[in-house]
């Protein structure tokens, strides 16, 4: 008997199944309404997507250390690091981490550059992840992943001092805290603060595992600046 051949489609039913595929596309083109929608939701998904990814990023705090100004459970919008230096003909381009504060600033933002009192989302140093990761306290949890968030307190070239009492001097002047939720109970410094690094501090002093516990923080690690809450209602606003 010869031999029997086998069409290279399959019984047929692979045929079908392509129809039916087709069949529903036109119908989904026939609607229009439908269409509609699904360019509407695509284009809202890119949109937000290209927010979240370039511009700005939501937030939740989970602990204490930046009380009162944040309380846990906020949700709170990060402004995303852009930033440009222009060239001698306007031109931009990609920023140093060590051009991005201090005297040498020739830096522009898409809003503006850091300064000291701005509150910034950052991964956190390599000095941190080793003094956490030995700690009971902070068991099972990923350190090298999780995102820290406090307050610049100086730039590069300040020196910073706090003194007994809770005096914080920045350069020489004392500085006046009115959003800290108690002074701080230790000392440090004076130090100055080294090329592309910051100081930062949570404004919950003394609860607050920060630049005064494990050093100054490289500025490249920063990720954005919290610019408002927005959750819950009660605590809306600018910061």
């Amino acid at each position: 008997p010869p031999p029997i051949l086998r069409h290279s489609g399959g019984d047929g039913r692979n045929e079908g199944d392509s129809e039916e595929k087709q069949s529903i596309w036109e119908k989904i083109q026939r609607n229009k309404e439908l269409v509609e929608d699904i360019k509407l939701y695509s284009s809202s998904l890119v949109l937000a997507l290209t927010v979240r990814t370039f511009i700005v990023e939501p937030r939740y705090i989970p602990s204490l250390s930046m009380y009162p100004t944040l309380d846990i459970g906020d949700q709170l919008a990060v402004e995303k690091v852009r930033v440009v230096e222009r060239a001698g003909g306007g031109e931009e381009r990609p920023c140093n981490a060590d051009q991005m504060l201090g005297p040498r600033n020739q830096v522009t933002k898409l809003v503006r550059g850091f300064r000291r009192g701005d509150i910034v989302v950052f991964r956190p140093p390599e000095t941190y992840k080793e003094m956490v990761s030995g700690s009971l306290a902070y068991a099972g949890r990923n350190v090298g992943k999780e995102d820290l968030i406090k307050r610049i307190v100086a730039v590069e070239g300040d020196v910073v001092e706090v003194r007994e009492g809770g005096k914080v001097l920045l350069n020489g002047k004392e500085v006046n805290e009115r959003f800290i939720a108690e002074a701080p109970q230790y000392t440090y410094g004076p130090k100055e603060v080294p090329t592309g690094m910051v100081l930062v501090l949570g404004d919950n002093r003394n609860r607050s595992m920060d630049s005064h516990i494990w050093g100054f923080l490289p500025v490249e690690n920063i990720i954005g600046r919290a610019v408002a809450t927005y959750w819950p209602p009660q605590r809306i606003g600018g910061l």
